[in-house]
């Protein structure tokens, strides 16, 4: 949990950089750290929201979460980033983490269900196409293109521990909407080992999206998301 892994830091430093640790931000430029963390903190709050909805706490709210939300959106404020996080942490006892236990017990946690095993395939995989990348006598603008999905794929392996798998599905869309819309340049490169390991990476994430629809915890939109992803990998499977 996002929350215990924020209050276990210590105090005596600024929040932003305790931000950086839970989201596990590796950006070490002081302004694009800011931005990736700012970018984290409204999934975070994006969340929040989803969880008033599914819970119709402006219907009912037998259990109070509704005021403990508004304590954990205190703690997301953007405005805090700077300030000390010893007056901020103060605020996650133990009547957050018993709500967040409570409304854990109830919805969906699909986070939990996508296992290091499977993000590690994916990071190795990540790894071997930057590395050749790194030698690759691909078009710059080739090159260019598939740099940007593989950064786009790091964020949704951060986000992935806030919002769930959808990150990953929008990732693998995003991979294969790119890889469309210039067929022309992918069509001519499609038997180069950098196209092989991007169809490669395609692959294992609809594969780890796919797990967690076979949970037993999740029915609605994890479902429709990977039933979407088969759907892309046989549109990919016409391009590359």
């Amino acid at each position: 949990m996002l929350l215990r892994k924020a209050e276990d830091q210590n105090g005596n430093q600024e929040t932003f950089k305790v931000w950086s640790v839970v989201f596990e931000i590796t950006e070490q430029e002081k302004n694009n750290m800011l931005r990736e963390i700012t970018r984290c903190l409204g999934l975070m709050h994006d969340e929040l929201e989803s969880i008033r909805k599914e819970l119709s706490l402006n219907d009912s709210d037998e259990f109070e979460c509704s005021p403990i939300l508004d304590v954990i959106d205190k703690v997301l404020a953007i405005d805090l980033l700077m300030g000390a996080w010893s007056s901020v942490y103060h605020t996650l006892d133990r009547e957050v983490f018993l709500c967040l236990g409570y409304i854990q017990q109830i919805l969906p946690d699909e986070e939990e269900l996508i296992c290091e095993e499977d993000v590690n395939d994916i990071l190795s995989i990540l790894s071997s196409l930057e590395n050749q990348l790194n030698d690759s006598q691909l078009p710059e603008i080739t090159k260019k293109s598939i740099k940007k999905q593989v950064e786009n794929i790091y964020k949704a392996l951060q986000s992935y521990k806030i919002v769930g798998v959808s990150s990953i599905q929008e990732a693998v869309n995003s991979v294969v909407g790119e890889i469309i819309s210039n067929n022309g340049v992918y069509s001519e490169i499609k038997e180069s080992e950098e196209v092989g390991l991007v169809k490669k990476l395609i692959i294992t994430m609809n594969s780890v999206a796919a797990k967690v629809e076979r949970s037993e915890k999740i029915v609605t939109s994890g479902a429709k998301l990977v039933g979407h992803g088969e759907k892309t990998l046989e549109l990919l499977g016409k391009f590359i």
